[in-house]
């Protein structure tokens, strides 16, 4: 929220310079700043960072402590420090109105039609492919479900289901019209990045949120509010189906693919649903959904690839001719070691970063569109 100073600075004992004033145990008011003849300026406060857009002065207060930084470039260091806090390795700061609604203002009913649609038409192919296609590898008949592109199509089909069941639970407890669209002021609330206060939200239009649990915090002014275990889920299963969608696509066409040799049309059909279709889905998401992306979310991923891995090795040992892909057969270890650093430690980094760009882009375009009304 965009705040007005509105005190002029001076050198009483109980000032910093710049008119941060400090209490007793020096946590940090933001009161005013000056800039340098000493005139009002226009700040934005938003988990305690002030910045003084004259001198680019940035303040910054965990707890106890206060920090000046006078470099104009050290604003992309503050943010990263906030972003690489250990609480964002879970899910928290997150309003869960935005597991039901879209980044963009339209009605709830558009929301629960794109989510219905999607989930059943991943539903269909998956039971399609599992059913009726069959995978002969080296000489045996082996399940689809052995592959991570199954495993990877899996939980795309649960994150898709998961996510409908979710914002239908919350249209049926809501209540009233699904065709209304909510209003620009209640919608920018949602979305603690443009700098909006928590404790608007308990603005009436968020009342029963599907998602918020009964034990709802009330510390001062700030709300604070609990995911549910199912939107938890739900962030849990986005997590995963976004990074691994992606990686499974470049690995299936960067190596896999140039080995396959002529395929049919049905076969080129599969292949593209399978390994394109995917990821398709998944850029429409992050450019629709309101959910956000935490660097530090790309654990979710590393971890689901290292439970396949472990899968995989067992598959292997199980009968040496189980060798599921060219660049994961565990009867050449050196070459599979260094395929699976690269991609767990330099691929699916770079995947999560694009994303967290995609996300953080979505967020510009969306304030720029709709700008906060003063």
């Amino acid at each position: 929220m965009v705040n007005y100073c509105n005190l002029r600075y001076n050198s009483s004992p109980s000032e910093l310079r710049n008119g941060v004033i400090l209490d007793d145990e020096h946590n940090v008011h933001i009161d005013g700043l000056r800039d340098a003849d000493n005139t009002y300026v226009k700040c934005k406060n938003a988990d305690g960072v002030v910045v003084d857009t004259n001198s680019h002065c940035i303040v910054y207060s965990t707890f106890t402590d206060l920090v000046f930084t006078i470099m104009p470039g050290s604003q992309c260091c503050l943010y990263a420090k906030q972003e690489f806090q250990c609480k964002h390795l879970g899910f928290a700061e997150v309003h869960p109105a935005r597991f039901s609604f879209f980044q963009w203002r339209v009605p709830l009913c558009v929301v629960l039609i794109y989510r219905l649609i999607l989930a059943v038409y991943c539903a269909f192919w998956l039971i399609y492919t599992t059913i009726v296609i069959d995978v002969n590898v080296n000489g045996l008949d082996v399940s689809t479900f052995a592959f991570l592109t199954t495993w990877t199509y899996i939980v795309l089909t649960v994150y898709l289901i998961l996510h409908f069941l979710s914002c239908l639970l919350y249209a049926c407890r809501r209540g009233g019209s699904v065709c209304e669209r909510m209003s620009n002021e209640n919608h920018r609330q949602m979305f603690h990045e443009l700098h909006v206060q928590p404790s608007l939200w308990g603005s009436n239009d968020f009342e029963n949120v599907g998602g918020i649990a009964d034990d709802e915090e009330l510390n001062g002014e700030m709300r604070t509010i609990t995911l549910s275990w199912l939107t938890k889920l739900v962030w849990l299963f986005y997590n995963v189906a976004s990074s691994a969608s992606i990686m499974v696509s470049l690995l299936f066409w960067v190596f896999i693919f140039p080995q396959l040799g002529e395929l049919s049309g049905y076969e080129m059909m599969v292949n593209l649903q399978l390994h394109a279709v995917t990821s398709v889905i998944i850029i429409i998401e992050h450019c629709v959904s309101a959910v956000p992306i935490r660097i530090l979310h790309y654990t979710h991923t590393l971890t689901y690839g290292i439970i396949y891995i472990i899968f995989s090795g067992i598959y292997y040992a199980v009968d040496h001719r189980h060798v599921l892909y060219p660049i994961l057969d565990w009867g050449k270890p050196e070459p599979t070691a260094i395929m699976l650093i690269i991609t767990a430690f330099v691929v699916l980094p770079i995947i999560q970063l694009i994303l967290f760009l995609i996300y953080k882009l979505r967020i510009f375009i969306f304030d720029r569109c709709n700008p906060e009304l003063l």
